[in-house]
């Protein structure tokens, strides 16, 4: 992920953007039923820590997410958030659960078949990589 980091070391109430990606690189990303799919990330990704830190892990969550899912002749917008947590001694951020909805009506003829109608929930799971951010508690 790239992007900025708005006022650097800056206090911030918890939930408040930490950084803005604007680019957002993604791989290996697979569904199990339906193979190799296309995730394309739409906008400026914001990535807030949610809660207190213990020794170096801290509650967090991506916000702003929005992303273009293309599978199977089904292609479809989803937006929301992902929470999980940040360890800033190893940099990763692991997703714990998400928000994520289907903001519109699904496009192609399998996407019925497959059970994806707008409104419906999509979860995320994984991890990501961020460099460059340290967590503070005063």
């Amino acid at each position: 992920m790239s992007g900025t980091i708005p006022n650097a070391g800056a206090s911030r109430l918890f939930g408040a953007p930490a950084t803005t990606w604007g680019q957002v690189v993604h791989g290996g990303c697979t569904n199990p039923i339906i193979g190799d799919s296309t995730f394309d990330p739409i906008g400026a990704w914001q990535f807030a820590i949610t809660g207190p830190e213990v020794g170096s892990v801290s509650p967090a969550a991506f916000t702003n997410v929005a992303l273009f899912v293309q599978a199977a002749d089904c292609a479809f917008n989803i937006a929301g958030a992902v929470s999980g947590v940040f360890d800033d001694a190893t940099g990763v951020f692991t997703s714990t659960g998400s928000s994520l909805v289907v903001t519109d009506t699904p496009t192609g003829f399998i996407c019925p078949i497959l059970g994806f109608e707008q409104g419906h929930t999509v979860s995320m799971s994984g991890s990501w990589t961020i460099t460059g951010l340290t967590i503070t508690n005063p």
